[in-house]
C-alpha cells in the first residue's frame, strides 16, 4: 500500500477520516472530519512521515513508515501555533487582496455588453469591464472582498489572493423567494427564466456557506438552488437541501448541457421557465 493510503487507513482507525486527497508537501493543511462543523482536524504528510489530529478532541497523533503512536502537547502546541501563524499570513494577504478589489473595481466600467456575454446569451446585471474583461465582484457580508474576471471566451480567474469561500454576487432584490447558482451566466439565465432574485456563488463549494449565509440574513425566505448537473454541484446543493435550503433543481444529464445556462443554450428561456417552474410555482 502507498504510504499516503497508510497515513489515510492511521487517521481512519484514529477517528479522524479523511475524504480529499492526501497533499504530500510537509505543510500542515486543515478540514473537516466526523463530527467537524468548522476544520477543526489537521494534518502534515512529506510521503514518510507525518501528524495529524483535532484540536476540538485535543486529539495529537505522530505517524511514520511503522505505524501511530501519540505525541505529546508540546508538539500539539507547536501545531496550534504554525496554524495560527497560517491562519495570520492568509488573513493578512486577503486584507491586501480586499483593498485591491474595491480600488479596482472602482475603476472599472459599468458595461452592458460583451462578448462573453453574447457568448452566454445572458445580460449584465451591474456588471463592469477593465482591460476588455468582464469583472464581477465576491461580496462577503455587504463588502467586496474579491473579483472574478472572465475573457471573452470564457476564461475565468479570481484576484489573486482575495477570499472566495463564502463570496456572493447578487442579482436582484428578494421577495418570498431566492435562487442560488454557480456561475454569473448560470445566475443571470435563472434570473431571466424566473424573474426572481438570484445569487452567484461562484462555484460548488460556495453552496453551502452561501446558502447559510442567505438563510441567517433572511430567514422565512424559500432559497432554491439551481444546481449544476455534475456530482460535486448536485451534492453541496443536496447538502444546503439538507440544512434549510427549499429545494434543489438540476438541469436533465445530456451530452452538453452541464448547467441552466446550456439547457437555456440548446431549448430557449421559455423551456427554461417550464423546467424550473417545478420549484417556482
Amino acid at each position: 500500500m502507498h504510504p499516503a493510503e497508510n497515513f489515510r487507513q492511521a487517521m481512519f482507525n484514529e477517528g479522524q477520516p479523511i475524504n480529499e486527497s492526501i497533499i504530500v508537501d510537509g505543510e500542515i493543511h486543515r478540514f473537516k472530519s466526523d463530527g467537524d462543523k468548522h476544520p477543526s482536524s489537521w494534518y502534515w504528510f512529506n510521503g514518510i512521515a507525518g501528524s495529524f489530529g483535532n484540536w476540538r478532541k485535543q486529539l495529537s497523533v505522530k505517524w511514520h513508515a511503522h505505524g501511530a503512536t501519540s505525541t505529546d502537547d508540546k508538539l500539539r502546541l507547536k501545531i496550534q501555533k504554525q496554524l495560527a501563524q497560517q491562519k495570520r499570513q492568509r488573513e493578512a494577504k486577503q486584507l491586501q487582496a480586499k483593498r485591491t478589489a474595491q480600488q479596482t473595481w472602482g475603476n472599472a466600467e459599468p458595461i452592458n455588453s460583451h462578448p462573453y456575454l453574447d457568448l452566454k446569451n445572458v445580460d449584465s446585471y451591474g456588471l463592469r469591464t477593465l482591460d476588455g474583461r468582464l469583472v464581477v465582484p465576491a461580496f462577503i457580508d455587504k463588502e467586496i472582498h474579491s473579483l472574478q474576471f472572465i475573457d471573452n471566451e470564457g476564461g475565468k480567474r479570481f484576484l489573486t489572493g482575495g477570499r472566495i469561500k463564502g463570496g456572493y454576487f447578487p442579482i436582484g432584490k428578494p421577495a418570498q423567494r431566492i435562487w442560488l447558482a454557480e456561475g454569473y451566466a448560470t445566475s443571470a439565465t435563472v434570473r431571466e427564466a424566473t424573474g426572481e432574485a438570484v445569487v452567484v456563488g461562484f462555484n460548488a463549494g460556495n453552496i453551502i456557506p452561501v446558502s447559510g449565509y442567505i438563510l441567517r440574513k433572511l430567514p422565512g425566505i424559500k432559497l432554491f438552488i439551481a444546481a449544476d448537473n455534475d456530482e460535486v454541484g448536485i451534492t453541496n446543493a443536496d447538502s444546503a437541501v439538507s440544512v434549510g435550503a427549499a429545494g434543489r433543481i438540476s438541469p436533465i444529464v445530456e451530452d452538453g448541457i452541464s448547467d441552466w445556462n446550456d439547457y437555456s443554450q440548446r431549448y430557449g428561456i421559455e423551456a427554461t421557465r417550464e423546467a424550473l417552474r417545478e420549484v417556482f410555482q
